[in-house]
């Protein structure tokens, strides 16, 4: 809820910049808000924010399909709960001018929704492997632990948002968090056939990344541990040279 309505807040604040400032922006602002939530729900939930991140986990065998379900739900709603609130304080003239903030695909743009769904996949897939690299995946929480693995998803979120936020006009970029962009949209109450380039190509991310995962995991290091001392083999005794 309170993710989606800063996220579109965001949105519409910066509709109104110059074009060269929008990307440094959003890449600013998204890798701090994401990190801030990321920190502050990680010990609720195991910050589940994203329905992405819910269905990769649960397709990856790292979520219970209960719990990933439940999860899905609660975001969704929340995002929906999020846009009406935003809507609200926005009037809706104002939230239809800016698109409540959320994600648009202009369906009379230079981009089809083929060309969305591509780029949505490809960016959904790079997000979660860069996630799962630095936070998600449990064998990498000794490399860079519960302090540094949060930033490190912001920044990772932050460059793909920023990097496909002006690819061609009337289109927004990468979504990546479906639930958001579900949410946006019904605070508006304004939905286009093409909704679906939200949804299905990062469901299809995480089928796919999963396979990756599972086929090719992430490098670990195995520590074998010292061989007991035989009885035979008497210790060093000090003094003798021995250090």
């Amino acid at each position: 809820m309170a993710l989606a309505f800063i996220t579109g807040a965001i949105g519409v604040t910066i509709s109104g910049y110059p074009p060269y400032m929008i990307g440094p922006v959003i890449f600013v602002a998204t890798a701090a808000v994401l990190s801030l939530f990321i920190y502050a729900f990680s010990t609720a939930s195991g910050a589940h924010i994203n329905p992405l991140i819910s269905i990769a986990t649960m397709f990856a065998g790292l979520s219970h399909p209960v719990r990933s379900i439940i999860y899905v739900i609660c975001q969704v709603a929340g995002s929906c709960i999020g846009g009406a609130f935003l809507r609200v304080g926005l009037g809706y003239a104002r939230a239809l001018e800016v698109h409540n903030g959320g994600c648009f695909l202009d369906p009379n743009g230079p981009v089809s929704a083929g060309q969305a769904a591509a780029i949505e996949f490809m960016a959904s897939l790079a997000m979660l492997m860069m996630a799962f690299g630095v936070g998600l995946d449990p064998r990498q929480k000794e490399l860079y632990g519960a302090t540094l693995g949060p930033l490190l998803v912001g920044l990772s979120v932050g460059l793909i948002a920023a990097g496909t936020s002006a690819l061609n006009p009337g289109y927004t970029g990468a979504g990546m968090n479906p639930g958001r962009c579900f949410g946006l949209a019904a605070g508006l109450g304004k939905f286009y056939s093409h909704d679906w380039v939200w949804w299905a190509p990062d469901i299809a991310a995480a089928a796919l990344h999963a396979v990756l995962y599972s086929a090719v995991p992430p490098y670990t290091r195995e520590v074998r541990s010292p061989e007991p001392r035989s009885n035979s083999q008497p210790g060093p005794v000090v003094g003798d040279g021995a250090v």
